[in-house]
């Protein structure tokens, strides 16, 4: 469960998250590779739902590439409008390199060797959902094939669900989806039967979800496991069999910071009599408009057609300005020219 149904779930019981569960985990995941990993650079996330925790990923200014996989068609659709860059990503680039983002429709039993040398996987709340073949294939492509630096498995931990009173002392788990629900000493098990397969990974356990403090022997409500590879070199046993098994739903590109923004301190524009915009030049004429203020209230001279402007708009467009210039008019009146990229 990707969503607030969990806080929902114990509406009328002593549990309240706060922030909402789903959060939790989001920022769990994003404080762990930003701030307890090295050299983060591709990410994927496997079971990638509607694209939420894509909104603190782009936050990394230093990754190059992230994958997001589900194999949903609904999910993925909502997932693609959620990963679609936004004007404000191309105004105000402040990544330190390019951001490129692959949807992918694909299956995490699968291989495909476009995740070749990625740093990172995450599975927020996905084994849960597997079938047992699908399962049990999972951790040879997440820890044999892909072989990433991290890996971030978050579930929901069944010793806590006495909390939930919809769930008290019924076996329903938390989602109609749900395959199972382990306990803790469940999922211990088979993270050990991971690092026992693959030995050159090892792991710790955290959670999000704390109960309350007389209900502390339950443990979290979602258990957590971070597998680190054991070297911080990335893999010599390159993947020789290119394979193509997810399919591409979208792809989106994010720019980089490729000019340094001046400063901004936001203008006092009431005291700006007129103000000229260039925004572009047709062979020897610049086109420009003038704004002015009457009234304590902005009014375009022309160029605009009459389209209000706000101060905000304004201080954007300052920001964007390659250069102003302030002169006085013929009149005395001061004036302030920017020019546009």
């Amino acid at each position: 469960m990707k969503t607030e149904e969990e806080n929902e779930m114990a509406s009328g019981s002593d549990v309240v998250f706060s922030p909402p569960l789903y959060i939790q985990r989001y920022q769990l995941v994003f404080d762990v590779l930003t701030q307890k990993c090295q050299n983060i650079h591709k990410i994927a996330d496997f079971g990638c739902a509607e694209g939420k925790l894509f909104r603190r990923l782009k936050r990394m200014t230093n990754v190059e590439e992230i994958a997001l996989i589900d194999c949903d068609d609904y999910s993925l659709e909502m997932c693609v409008h959620e990963s679609r860059p936004l004007p404000y990503d191309f105004l105000f680039a402040e990544r330190d390199v390019p951001l490129k983002v692959n949807v992918y429709k694909g299956s995490v039993a699968q291989n495909d060797s476009r995740l070749e040398n990625f740093d990172a996987i995450t599975c927020i709340e996905l084994i849960e959902h597997l079938t047992a073949d699908v399962l049990q294939a999972f951790p040879d492509n997440i820890f044999g094939y892909i072989r990433p630096k991290v890996v971030i498995i978050t579930t929901p931990n069944i010793e806590y669900n006495v909390l939930f009173p919809q769930l008290k002392n019924t076996s329903q788990l938390r989602h109609y989806d749900h395959k199972f629900e382990w306990t803790r000493h469940e999922f211990d098990n088979w993270c050990q039967s991971i690092v026992k397969n693959y030995p050159e990974y090892s792991y710790e356990k955290t959670g999000v979800g704390e109960p309350p403090e007389q209900y502390s022997d339950v443990g979290f409500c979602t258990q957590i496991a971070i597998f680190r590879r054991h070297s911080d070199t990335d893999s010599t046993d390159d993947i020789t069999d290119k394979c193509l098994n997810y399919k591409i739903v979208d792809t989106f590109d994010y720019p980089k910071n490729t000019r340094i923004h001046k400063e901004m301190e936001f203008v006092d524009w009431p005291s700006v009599p007129i103000l000229h915009i260039h925004r572009g030049r047709f062979g020897d004429k610049t086109e420009s408009f003038g704004v002015k203020w009457i009234n304590g209230e902005l009014s375009t001279l022309d160029g605009l057609n009459g389209v209000p402007l706000s101060e905000v708009l304004l201080d954007v467009m300052l920001r964007l300005g390659e250069a102003t210039q302030n002169e006085v008019n013929e009149r005395g009146v001061p004036e302030v020219y920017i020019d546009l990229l």
